[in-house]
């Protein structure tokens, strides 16, 4: 997991995506593609 080059550029968006909002999004999808 390079979390360290993610936090460049999640930088930005995690200023109007908190990493809740991620999750949450990402489990949508993830229950939406089953």
């Amino acid at each position: 997991m390079s979390t360290k080059n993610r936090t460049r550029r999640t930088t930005t968006r995690n200023i109007r995506f908190p990493n809740q909002m991620i999750e949450q999004i990402n489990i949508a999808l993830e229950t939406k593609t089953g």
